[in-house]
């Protein structure tokens, strides 16, 4: 028998509004999940000595593209229990097909409603589990 370990989001996204969203959503699920964020590579870095359950990545981030920081973090064996989930403002196959390519759990588009939110805070959680 498995023991409930906590689930533990990291949003990685330059963009605050889009963390704001994401981490108001967790929040008003009740899931109790422990959700914080990093606005940059070295953030994400700093933030991750202990890898959390997953990692949403968005591919435009300044000085790094998330594609290549999914590449690193698939690389290092720390992550290997890691779910990262790419969440990007992209609709383009070529980007979703890298992603998976590389080694994304998963490939979402930003949502735009909260239906849509409420429906990726249930993947993610489903994913996790």
């Amino acid at each position: 028998m498995t023991e409930n370990k906590p689930i533990k989001i990291l949003m990685v996204d330059d963009d605050p509004e889009d963390i704001y969203a994401i981490r108001r959503a967790f929040k008003n699920s009740k899931l109790g999940v422990d959700f914080d964020s990093a606005q940059s590579v070295e953030e994400l870095f700093s933030k991750t000595r202990t890898p959390p359950t997953a990692i949403l990545l968005d591919i435009n981030i300044p000085k790094v593209s998330g594609h290549d920081i999914l590449k690193k973090l698939r690389r290092d064996q720390a992550y290997d229990n890691t779910k990262i989930i790419m969440l990007t403002t992209s609709t383009l196959q070529a980007d979703r097909n890298k992603s998976l390519k590389n080694g994304a759990s998963g490939f979402y588009t930003k949502p735009s409603s909260s239906d849509e939110v409420n429906n990726l805070i249930d993947d993610i959680v489903s994913m996790t589990q």
